[in-house]
């Protein structure tokens, strides 16, 4: 199809948008076509392309039922994820290792940070690295925003553009099923609960969804759900840390730092690849 400036993804937003706006629509996804000024046909095909599934598939994925059945499906949740329930789809993912930044390091005139811009699946992507592991990784298309934000957080190190294989490898990730030969590291900015918090999300298997309360129960620490939501949100590395992955008790999704819609979207788009037909 035509996508008349837009890519895929913006389209799968402009729906889960109208959608949560007029949720009547669900019903009726001929007028969601005809308000986005393309026919049912291609409305259909965008989403077989996009996810693999059609529009009404897809949306199944997206609901709060949806999310209360993963939670109660999981035998694994609130305890180390090792056993997640049986998915249709076992998909490779990429090893992650999250290395700690010290303050030396971080204070440091010698580090250096490459970056470059991607697209991905999910929408364009700024992503960068030190010599040891990717350290900030974010869906935004404003280039001079995400350098000033790497400015801030670190204030002694020499930021250039400049694409590094790590940076390939990461993007790999919004391909499941691709080999997955090498390790991810990340090296991040972050204190001890920080880091703690992030190395739970890593455990999140793909198309499973986890609660702030079993997040705060994985680090020994079940009365700090609130804090480890604080800590979710703080993460600097979207997707490779799944913190799309963790919702509410109650089956809503909650609030995303890049945007609930591409969060709602996110969580679709792996129960799609996991649990839909093969």
């Amino acid at each position: 199809m035509r996508l008349k400036g837009k890519t895929k993804f913006d389209y799968i937003l402009e729906v889960l948008s109208m959608l949560d706006k007029q949720p009547q629509l669900r019903q009726d996804l001929d007028e969601v076509a005809r308000l986005l000024h393309i026919s049912p046909k291609e409305l259909n095909h965008l989403f077989i392309d996009w996810c693999g599934t059609p529009p009404a598939g897809f949306l199944q994925f997206t609901s709060p039922e949806y999310a209360r059945f993963v939670l109660k499906s999981n035998p694994a949740q609130g305890f180390l994820f090792d056993h997640p329930f049986k998915r249709k789809k076992e998909l490779s993912k990429p090893v992650i290792n999250i290395i700690p930044m010290s303050v030396e390091q971080i204070q440091s005139d010698r580090l250096i940070i490459h970056y470059s811009m991607a697209n991905s699946i999910f929408g364009t992507l700024f992503i960068a690295s030190t010599s040891l592991g990717i350290c900030y990784m974010a869906f935004s298309e404003d280039e001079d925003k995400e350098i000033m934000m790497l400015k801030q957080n670190f204030p002694h190190a020499h930021i250039r553009h400049q694409p590094e294989e790590i940076q390939e490898r990461a993007l790999a990730a919004f391909q499941p099923g691709k080999s997955t030969d090498h390790p991810i590291p990340l090296h991040v900015k972050g204190t001890d609960f920080q880091i703690q918090v992030w190395r739970a999300l890593l455990t999140i298997p793909l198309g499973t969804l986890t609660t702030y309360q079993n997040i705060a129960k994985k680090i020994g620490s079940p009365r700090s759900a609130r804090a480890a939501g604080t800590a979710i949100g703080d993460n600097p590395v979207t997707y490779l840390v799944p913190c799309h992955r963790v919702v509410r008790t109650s089956g809503e999704y909650g609030n995303y730092m890049w945007g609930s819609e591409r969060k709602l979207a996110m969580i679709a788009w792996e129960g799609a690849i996991t649990r839909g037909k093969d």
